[in-house]
C-alpha cells in the first residue's frame, strides 16, 4: 500500500474513532419511541451560537427507509491566514451518525454537496464534531493553550453520515460550532496519531485475537488517546516497549463496552503527556468473539489505537507496521516544467499545450499522490486519472500514459511509497515505470510530476 493508500484507511479510522456509531445506535432512538423530528430545515436555529463561535450548517437531506449516506458539504472558502481551532461542537437530527469538521487545501465551492469519496480522507484533517442522534457533543474538549491549526489556503467542509433504520422517510441535518482564533505562540498545536491494521479477520462462530505492532519513527507525546473496536470486541490493550527495554501499559480495556464505539473512553494526559521516544515498539492487542456464521473483516471490525500528540508538524500513522506521514503543508499541484523528448501520445503541439494545466489539476506530489483517484489506482484501475485528463482537454491516449505510470508505481513501490520518503518513492518509480511512461507519452518522466 502506498502513502496515499495508507492515509485513505487512516482517514476512515479517524472518522470512525472520533465520532462513530452503528446501526444499533440509530435503532436505539427508534426503540425508545423517539420520532423523526419535524422541521429539519430549521434544526439548530433555536440553539444559541456560543460567544466567539462560528456556526456552520449542513444542507437538509432526505433518506428513504433503510437508506444511509456519507456526504461532503463545503461550508467555508480558503482562509487567507492561519487560524487556531480551539473547540468544535454541534448537533445532528435523529438519523445522525456523525458530523466532523475537516480542513483541506483541495478547495471546492462553498455550498457544494456530494457523496464522500474515500480520497477526501487523504487530503484533509479532522477537528472533531458531534456524534449522532441529536446530541450536542464535544468529542475533544481541549484545555486552554492547546489548539488545532487551520492553515492559510485551507477551506472547511462538514463530513456527515446519516443512517435511517426506520420504515419512514426522514429529513436530516447537522450543524457545527467552531471557535477560531488568531494563532498564538502561547498555544501548543495538536496533531493525530494512529496505530491500526486492515488485515484483521474474524473466523465464523469463534474467538479471534491479533496484535498490531509498530516501531515509532519519531518522538511522540500523547495527550489524548483511546483504543477502538466494534461490536464483536471482547478486550483491547495497547502497550509500549521503550528503546531501553522498559515496558509500559498505555491503555488497557480488559472488557470492551459497546458504548465506546460511539463515545471513546479517552485517557487525557495534558498535564503529564505520555512520552514515547523514537524507536518505541507499540503493540495493540485485540480479542473478539464472532457470534455469527460468517467471517467478519475490516472495516466491519477494527483493532485501533488512536490519539492526539504534541510537537509534530503533520499527522502520523502506523498501518500494519508501516510508518507514514501525512504531508498537509501544500495540497497544490506540482509546477515542474514539461519536457518533450520524442514522439508519443502527449507530444503533439495541441496536446502538449494543454498538458501542463491538466497535469497540475490531476496530479500532486509525492508521485502517485493523486486528486480523487487513490483507491482505484491502488486496485490497478487508471480510468479515474484518464477521465481527469480528458476533462482538461487532453486526449485519453495521453491520460492513459499517466494512469499507467501511477498504477505501475502503486504496484511496484509499496515499501518505498509507504515510508513517507518522497525521494525514495520517486526513485522506485523511476527505476520501474518511467521508461514505459516516456515511450508512451513522449514526455520526460522526471518532469511528469
Amino acid at each position: 500500500m502506498n502513502n496515499r493508500g495508507t492515509w485513505l484507511v487512516v482517514g476512515l479510522l479517524v472518522a470512525c474513532g472520533e465520532s462513530s456509531g452503528t446501526q444499533e445506535l440509530a435503532q436505539s432512538a427508534v426503540d425508545s419511541g423517539e420520532s423523526t423530528p419535524e422541521g429539519a430545515d430549521t434544526f439548530g436555529e433555536s440553539t444559541p451560537v456560543p460567544d466567539g463561535y462560528t456556526r456552520y450548517y449542513s444542507n437538509v437531506q432526505t433518506l428513504g427507509p433503510g437508506e444511509s449516506t456519507m456526504l461532503v458539504e463545503w461550508v467555508a472558502p480558503a482562509f487567507d491566514k492561519d487560524m487556531d481551532v480551539l473547540d468544535v461542537s454541534g448537533g445532528q437530527t435523529i438519523g445522525g451518525h456523525h458530523a466532523l469538521l475537516y480542513a483541506t487545501s483541495m478547495i471546492e465551492e462553498v455550498g457544494t454537496v456530494r457523496p464522500l469519496d474515500v480520497e477526501d480522507q487523504l487530503v484533509a484533517r479532522s477537528f472533531g464534531g458531534p456524534g449522532g442522534e441529536g446530541m450536542d457533543l464535544r468529542l475533544l474538549d481541549l484545555p486552554e493553550k492547546y489548539a488545532f491549526r487551520l492553515r492559510k489556503g485551507e477551506g472547511l467542509y462538514i463530513q456527515s453520515h446519516y443512517i435511517n433504520v426506520t420504515e419512514d422517510t426522514i429529513h436530516v441535518r447537522s450543524y457545527i460550532d467552531a471557535k477560531l482564533a488568531k494563532p498564538s505562540s502561547e498555544r501548543t498545536i495538536i496533531t493525530s496519531f494512529t496505530n491500526a491494521t486492515v488485515e484483521n479477520e474474524l473466523a465464523p462462530a469463534s474467538n479471534t485475537e491479533t496484535t498490531v505492532e509498530c516501531v515509532t519513527q519519531s518522538d511522540l507525546k500523547l495527550v489524548i488517546y483511546s483504543n477502538h473496536m466494534h461490536g464483536y470486541g471482547k478486550s483491547v490493550r495497547t502497550e509500549a516497549e521503550l528503546p531501553d527495554g522498559t515496558s509500559l501499559m498505555i491503555k488497557d480495556d480488559p472488557v470492551w463496552i459497546d458504548e465506546w464505539q460511539t463515545n471513546p473512553n479517552y485517557a487525557v494526559t495534558f498535564d503529564e503527556p505520555f512520552d514515547l521516544p523514537k524507536g518505541t515498539t507499540l503493540r495493540t492487542h485485540c480479542t473478539w468473539e464472532n457470534t455469527t456464521e460468517k467471517a467478519i473483516a475490516f472495516p466491519d471490525e477494527m483493532c485501533v489505537f488512536f490519539g492526539k500528540v504534541l510537537n509534530q508538524e503533520n499527522d502520523l500513522a502506523c498501518l500494519d507496521g508501516k510508518w507514514s506521514i501525512r504531508n498537509t503543508d501544500d495540497g497544490s499541484a506540482p509546477s515542474s516544467p514539461l519536457e518533450r523528448i520524442g514522439e508519443g501520445a502527449c507530444s503533439d503541439d495541441a496536446t502538449f499545450s494543454a498538458l501542463g494545466l491538466a497535469r497540475d489539476a490531476c496530479l500532486a506530489l509525492p508521485r502517485g499522490d493523486t486528486a480523487g483517484c487513490g483507491l482505484p489506482l491502488i486496485q490497478g484501475d487508471s480510468e479515474c486519472i484518464v477521465d481527469c485528463f480528458t476533462d482538461g482537454d487532453v486526449p485519453a491516449e495521453c491520460g492513459q500514459c499517466y494512469g499507467d505510470l501511477l498504477v505501475c508505481t502503486a504496484a511496484n513501490c509499496i515499501e518505498a511509497c509507504s515510508s513517507g520518503d518522497a525521494e525514495a518513492c520517486e526513485a522506485c518509480s523511476d527505476a520501474n515505470c518511467c521508461s514505459t511512461f516516456e515511450d508512451c507519452s513522449g514526455v520526460a518522466c522526471s518532469a511528469g510530476f
